[in-house]
């Protein structure tokens, strides 16, 4: 495995990568303008993009997730809009989206009871909350699904029923 100033560097070297990634995550800004402590960022966006395509970050997911407690489901999202910098060009509006402008992402999460990640969805920014719900709990049997009024549909309600888990979402104020 080498002599022991190897591992060391190669260690720093995967924690600064990692780190890099988060820094991007967190921030939403392009790869370009990531801070010189990470690396270059040419060699992190090309490592990012290796590892992903290996699958490293959905088998890095997995074994975090080594005993997940399905006590409770808790499923919501989020919305992300891309850096100004990152949306290129100038800015206008899609026909898709008429009160909207620019690039953006939703990130769907299911989180067991410890608050652990279990299921990760992403989809454009526009998609409703409740239209991938099925997609995100679909093969997971918990005890309980806890969700906020975005998910208080009939259909939501009748496949969480159905599949014997419990239902904890508050109605929406339009249902009788």
């Amino acid at each position: 495995m080498g002599n022991e100033q190897q591992r060391h560097d190669m260690s720093k070297d995967n924690r600064q990568f990692i780190n890099g990634v988060f820094w991007i995550l967190r921030t939403g800004a392009p790869w370009w303008d990531l801070p010189p402590c990470y690396g270059k960022w040419g060699t992190v966006y090309q490592r990012f993009r290796r590892s992903r395509d290996k699958g490293m970050w959905e088998k890095l997911l997995e074994i975090l997730v080594d005993e997940p407690d399905f006590g409770w489901l808790m499923i919501d999202a989020s919305h992300y809009k891309v850096h100004p910098h990152a949306a290129g060009g100038q800015r206008r509006q899609s026909r898709h989206e008429p009160n909207k402008r620019g690039l953006n992402t939703k990130l769907h999460l299911a989180v067991d009871a410890n608050g652990m990640p279990v299921r990760i969805l992403i989809t454009e920014g526009t998609r409703a909350d409740c239209e991938e719900t099925v997609h995100l709990i679909e093969g997971i049997s918990a005890g309980a699904l806890l969700a906020d009024r975005g998910y208080d549909t009939d259909e939501i309600i009748a496949y969480v029923t159905a599949a014997g888990i419990e239902v904890v979402i508050p109605s929406k104020r339009s249902r009788k």
